[in-house]
């Protein structure tokens, strides 16, 4: 059987006299984050699904240049009153054409208006037109409630796959890359990019599709949750990490060296050699996490990566692709 996270505080506290359980619990978790981030471990690996949802163009709207309000029409108001307000400020508000985005962070219910994050550039206008959608996506949500004390889950995509269309979205660019290629994000309906966007306020990565998805497009994901710190004492190890690993490395990390320089403080500290049980610990450390991470490889070879496949600018290329597209002549390969 696992051990678990008390267990392991027990015997911390056990093993060094004057050493606090709370102490043990905050070194255990500081050791666990070290093993966390050595390599992409098997039992870190997780899937996820969400949509991104169609375009809104319903009714028409009214605003001012330099206000951060947009009053809809009846039509519109009704179009909007029927999405969830937590999926409504998540989406992007555009003008006509191919203007500035902006970010949706209120709507007053049932007539409006809607906010936006900062005040808008287009000259004044009523009975205008408007594109609202979303282009900006967080990590997936199993990787958003996971979470027990108010962290997120997520690490790094490892593959988003759109299942209907049968693609894979290439991973790994930059805004800066997508800057140049599509600056007024013009691009719209299947986004074949995942491109890094900026952190949220409150600290979630915000991730852009590109191009800009308005077709209802549907992912199927993978990726490396960060892991999570203990905070009940019943939570387990995983299974395939030896029992001593996490008590290893606290030991060599945190608790002896902590022993060692408050040896003067307490005389219980002092009838022990500090420095060789933490050579001791650390030898032990390094053999533990050998052993961990041969067993880990037995089970899934995360930590080992191919090179990705090249997929042409605009997109894959299938017959149904082909058939609605029209090519130009060329192809051209941006890596």
């Amino acid at each position: 059987m696992p051990v678990t996270f008390h267990e392991l505080v027990s015997e911390i506290t056990g093993m060094v006299p004057e050493y606090s359980a709370l102490k043990a619990r905050r070194d255990l978790n500081r050791a666990w984050r070290d093993i966390l981030d050595k390599r992409p471990w098997s039992f870190l690996i997780a899937e996820g699904a969400f949509a991104a949802p169609p375009l809104l163009t319903t009714g028409t709207i009214s605003y001012t240049q330099g206000s951060v309000l947009v009053t809809p029409d009846a039509t519109a108001a009704a179009v909007w009153n029927a999405v969830p307000l937590a999926s409504l400020v998540q989406r992007q508000f555009r003008f006509a054409g191919d203007g500035a985005l902006y970010n949706i962070v209120g709507w007053t219910a049932p007539t409006g208006p809607l906010t936006l994050d900062r005040p808008i550039l287009e000259p004044s206008a009523t009975g205008a037109t408007y594109r609202l959608y979303q282009c900006y996506f967080p990590p997936p949500p199993e990787a958003l409630v996971a979470a027990q004390s108010g962290e997120f889950d997520f690490n790094r995509w490892i593959s988003v796959l759109d299942p209907v269309n049968a693609y894979p979205l290439k991973l790994d660019r930059s805004k800066a890359w997508l800057d140049l290629r599509d600056p007024q994000r013009a691009d719209a309906d299947l986004a074949y990019y995942i491109v890094d966007y900026k952190m949220s306020a409150t600290g979630v990565p915000l991730y852009e599709f590109w191009p800009h998805p308005t077709a209802g497009q549907q992912y199927i994901c993978l990726y490396k949750r960060r892991g999570l710190a203990f905070v009940r004492g019943t939570d387990p190890l995983p299974q395939m990490l030896p029992d001593g690993l996490l008590l290893n490395r606290a030991l060599y990390r945190h608790v002896y060296p902590w022993a060692a320089a408050n040896a003067g403080r307490f005389p219980q500290l002092q009838r022990t050699n500090w420095q060789y049980l933490m050579r001791e610990a650390r030898g032990d450390y390094f053999a533990d996490l050998q052993a961990a991470q041969l067993q880990d490889d037995n089970v899934m070879l995360q930590s080992m990566s191919g090179p990705q496949r090249q997929w042409p600018a605009f997109g894959p290329i299938d017959s149904r692709f082909m058939q609605s597209h029209s090519m130009g002549g060329e192809f051209v390969w941006w890596r």
